[in-house]
């Protein structure tokens, strides 16, 4: 679960539980439920083996959530230079560190 999904589970919870005491509103229940565990249940990536023998991936894409508080990026720019990086990446949270950071000639060579 990411870092910012704990703290809109915590405000939703709480919004919820006033409503239903001040209310007495107990009908959202069910599909709260349903809501609630999508926070818990997340589709995994496929794993490499399920593609079938012989197909090459047309284009991959892959997101990455920088963190603002970071600034080693270090593990990204190899992740970028090696041979397992996508061929489109977007970037959240990314500051002018960051953009230091990827205008290293190893990068830019990609």
């Amino acid at each position: 679960m990411a870092h910012w999904q704990r703290v809109y589970l915590r405000a939703g919870i709480t919004c919820f539980a006033v409503l239903v005491i001040a209310k007495r509103a107990w009908w959202p229940l069910m599909p709260l439920l349903v809501l609630g565990t999508s926070f818990f249940v997340q589709s995994s990536t496929l794993d490499r083996s399920t593609e079938p023998v012989g197909s090459k991936p047309v284009l991959q894409v892959a997101t990455a959530n920088l963190n603002f508080d970071t600034t080693d990026f270090s593990a990204l720019v190899g992740w970028l230079v090696s041979g397992e990086a996508p061929d489109v990446v977007f970037l959240q949270e990314f500051t002018g560190l960051a953009q230091q950071a990827l205008q290293s000639p190893e990068v830019a060579q990609r």
